[in-house]
């Protein structure tokens, strides 16, 4: 290496070193003496059992609006004092677009101490923001500072709109930029599943028709009927006015699903008595709609969704055809003598494998369907995926396994009292 060579690096050593201490005492100036952490969440809002929103994604023609939380932490030794926070609830559209929020005035803004106690923070309508004002934040202490959004009623593709938070500490003022996605409802999900649903089950009752297995008696019927009025009594009365509230209280319970055992004791039950494909999707369809009737009001938009997660265990019966919960070797069509099946025992491992199946895939295709589908068009809005799936999805469907395999020796009792 020549001298000219040593020089060059020697002055590209300095040069980085200079930049690297611009951008430190940039640092210092912007956060106050390296003091405050800034954090946005874009929507912020959490569901039952802890699902949080997807961040940065917002559904057009959500009518609740979404939730926008600034983290403000002290990570310093100091306190910090004459804070004011302005929290943009319009945005910057990307070039091109006109699409932008709106405060969503009804909803005041919130500033929530590190305690939980609540006071109220001002809008400032004609500059579209809220602003929140902080006289002291104490050494590892962390206030929220919260305000509600309007979306537009609708877009007809994914369209950026960037946030600017301006929070000033005493004479020092820093700006940060949050970007947030405006996407339309995915409507061809629905379409397709209800295409799907109107081609599965169409399918069952011309396989049905065509001798692949008897078609539904009024015994049939009628059972279904009372077993789905009995999981609408579970879930509606007395599960969501006293069970649930007190068990979702418990770590995990509503991520396996704990409270559903009773709701799927009774779908096996209906499976064992009718043992038909079929069986499982109209048990919770009859259970959809008299939820309908009774609580939430009628919608054809969630019809499809009771064979959305009861096709798949439908298709698994028959495929077992008679073996299911009956002639219990193997897992597909048997051809079995009736002396053999006398000297099986009442309840075969394989019987529990056919409710753990049963149970399992009703639990994964709800979810599945539910955050793909149904929770995107009918209440517009996302959650986050990776918690969704492998916080909830997955132990929703093997809680419901476990059940169903618990369920079957209970409802081959119901099932042999009846028939007496």
């Amino acid at each position: 290496m020549n001298k000219t060579q040593k020089k060059l690096l020697a002055f590209v050593l300095i040069l980085a070193f200079l930049m690297g201490l611009t951008n430190a005492l940039t640092e210092i100036l912007v956060y106050g003496a390296g003091q405050v952490s800034v954090e946005i969440k874009a929507p912020s809002n959490v569901g039952s059992g802890g699902r949080p929103y997807e961040d940065g994604v917002m559904v057009a023609g959500r009518r609740y609006g979404y939730e926008v939380t600034i983290f403000l932490s002290n990570v310093g030794d100091e306190a910090l004092t004459d804070i004011t926070v302005y929290g943009d609830a319009v945005g910057t559209p990307e070039p091109g677009s006109e699409y932008t929020l709106s405060p969503r005035s009804s909803d005041t803004p919130k500033i929530i101490f590190p305690n939980g106690s609540v006071i109220n923070a001002e809008w400032d309508l004609n500059n579209g923001r809220a602003i929140f004002e902080v006289e002291k934040i104490e050494p590892g202490e962390t206030y929220q500072l919260r305000y509600y959004v309007n979306v537009p009623e609708s877009v007809d593709r994914d369209y950026e709109v960037t946030l600017k938070i301006i929070v000033v500490i005493g004479e020092t003022q820093q700006t940060f930029e949050k970007k947030v996605v405006i996407t339309p409802p995915p409507m061809w999900r629905e379409y397709l599943v209800i295409g799907l649903t109107l081609v599965a089950f169409v399918g069952l009752i011309l396989m049905g028709k065509l001798g692949f297995f008897n078609l539904y008696s009024n015994v049939d019927l009628v059972t279904i009927s009372m077993l789905a009025a009995a999981q609408v009594v579970w879930v509606q009365i007395i599960g969501r006015q006293f069970v649930f509230p007190v068990l979702d209280r418990i770590p995990m319970t509503y991520n396996f699903a704990v409270g559903d055992f009773p709701y799927i004791l009774l779908l096996i039950t209906s499976a064992m008595l009718v043992r038909k494909p079929g069986t499982v999707s109209l048990t919770l369809f009859v259970y959809n709609i008299v939820s309908e009737i009774g609580w939430y009001g009628l919608n054809p938009l969630w019809w499809p969704y009771p064979f959305a997660q009861g096709l798949a265990a439908d298709l698994y019966m028959l495929l077992r055809g008679r073996a299911i919960f009956t002639e219990r070797v193997a897992f597909f069509k048997l051809k079995i003598t009736p002396e053999e099946l006398e000297k099986l025992p009442t309840i075969h491992y394989l019987d529990l494998v056919d409710g753990f199946i049963i149970g399992f895939l009703r639990g994964l295709f709800m979810q599945l369907s539910l955050y793909l589908v149904f929770y995107p068009n009918l209440f517009h809005l996302y959650y986050a995926w990776g918690y969704a799936f492998y916080w909830v999805t997955i132990p929703w469907a093997f809680g419901n396994g476990i059940e169903g395999a618990i369920s079957v020796k209970i409802a081959a009792k119901i099932e042999e009292a009846l028939q007496y």
